[in-house]
């Protein structure tokens, strides 16, 4: 299971909260446990929204820990793992879009097969 939920606040800011969940189950002869993460981030947008700030929090909870193990006792079998996919991290990004308005204006133009394929279907 997974879940995203964003929130536009005023003057530009973000916040979003996003997460997962996946449950336990077997895998061969062994059992697995469920595992899950969860996710936050803020954003600012500057500038006429050229320009973009986030930090993201991951593996709030650090709880994206793959752990399995078999107990067969009649075959004297006990085993256990667990495999750590990511640690908690903090990522700060900033983007900024460069370019002008004008030239993403004209690459949306129609062209001549487009016209032709419309006055195809009346």
């Amino acid at each position: 299971m997974s879940v995203l939920e964003s929130i536009k606040l005023p003057k530009g800011y973000g916040f979003s909260l996003s997460g997962f969940y996946n449950s336990g189950g077997l895998f061969g002869i062994s059992r697995a446990e469920g595992f899950g993460s969860l996710d936050a981030g803020c954003q600012k947008k500057f500038r006429n929204q050229k320009s973009m700030l986030r930090l993201n929090y991951t593996n709030i909870l650090n709880t994206v820990k793959y752990r399995f193990s078999a107990n067969i006792p009649e075959k004297n079998l006990y085993s256990s793992a667990q495999i750590l996919f990511s640690h908690p991290g903090i990522h700060l990004t900033f983007t900024h879009s460069f370019g002008s308005e004008k030239v993403k204006a004209k690459r949306d133009r129609s062209t001549g097969t487009e016209e032709e394929k419309n006055r195809l279907k009346l």
